[in-house]
């Protein structure tokens, strides 16, 4: 089973630093083209099922990335934002002055965390979302969407990776990131994480790159292509080695000047999947004939994300 899973995208309160929790606020138009352009990233992978948080700024994000699919959403409330109790409609700095030792607790010592008035703990969120995922280890075959929120995804991962609760708030959940993991043979595999190269300037619907170290004019049969522009520039680097983070920084070893272009022509249906112990399914394919290339230079440049509230 392939599970993606990814944040709701930015909302108001997310904008005014207030904390949701199991209270809503509307999409922004920012979060709007954030799911928008996650959908475009998920037009190029299968997804057989999608679940979703029932609270309303992860079933309209939802809504924008199954878009023409058909595909019904399968609300699940393990899938919900964990309850705050008094911290809800709260900035971090108010939590501070008003409930000075569990907005610590909350920041740095996650394990220790006990939410004032009616609430949940970080322990017993960790228990309904690793019940969600046990379920679909046990239930689910084929590729699955899971649309949530920052702290349900952040105690995914540790339950995806075998980590601690201490270790809840050591990476960042930008809103619409894409996140994936795999579970074969009896055991979780966690891909990504927060990674988010489709909010990039130059990430569209249909448009594909190459990298090359020098001048080019068209790519020959059998060439690896990407939607995204900053990996092309790193395999143009001709690198004999390369690595990509759960976040997607790209690291390697290659030292020639590489050059970007996009690709002329190209039809989805006509490219091959590729994958390597690098480089995970769905970031490069391989092209079958040869293809027109126009050289391609400005820089990358990135849509925000929102914070991690």
């Amino acid at each position: 089973m392939r599970l993606y899973l990814t944040r709701h995208g930015q909302t108001e309160w997310n904008v005014s630093q207030k904390m949701q929790g199991a209270c809503d606020s509307p999409l922004t138009e920012l979060g709007v083209r954030q799911a928008e352009q996650l959908q475009k990233r998920l037009e190029l992978l299968p997804v057989d099922k999608a679940y979703v948080s029932p609270l309303k700024r992860a079933m309209d994000t939802a809504r924008l990335l199954v878009g023409g699919r058909g595909l019904e959403l399968i609300a699940d409330k393990r899938l919900s934002e964990a309850s705050l109790g008094a911290f809800e409609g709260l900035t971090i700095e108010q939590a501070q002055a008003r409930y000075p030792e569990q907005a610590l607790n909350f920041r740095r010592h996650p394990e220790r965390f006990r939410p004032v008035g009616d609430g949940e703990d970080f322990h017993q969120v960790q228990a309904r979302v690793e019940d969600f995922l046990s379920d679909l280890a046990r239930r689910e075959r084929g590729n699955v969407l899971v649309v949530a929120h920052a702290l349900v995804l952040r105690i995914a991962r540790l339950a995806l990776m075998g980590l601690p609760l201490d270790q809840l708030m050591d990476i960042s959940v930008p809103s619409c990131c894409f996140c994936e993991a795999e579970y074969e043979d009896g055991a979780w595999h966690l891909i990504a994480f927060g990674e988010c190269w489709h909010h990039a300037r130059d990430f569209d619907r249909g448009v594909w790159y190459y990298g090359a170290p020098g001048h080019a004019e068209a790519i020959r049969p059998g060439a690896l292509i990407t939607p995204f522009p900053n990996l092309a520039r790193a395999l143009g680097a001709c690198p004999s080695a390369l690595s990509l983070s759960l976040d997607g920084h790209i690291d390697h070893n290659g030292l020639k000047l590489s050059r970007l272009y996009r690709v002329q022509g190209v039809e989805m249906g006509e490219l091959e999947p590729c994958e390597s112990p690098e480089i995970p399914l769905g970031r490069v394919w391989r092209a079958p004939k040869a293809y027109r290339l126009e050289a391609y230079n400005k820089s990358l440049g990135s849509l925000p994300t929102g914070n991690w509230i």
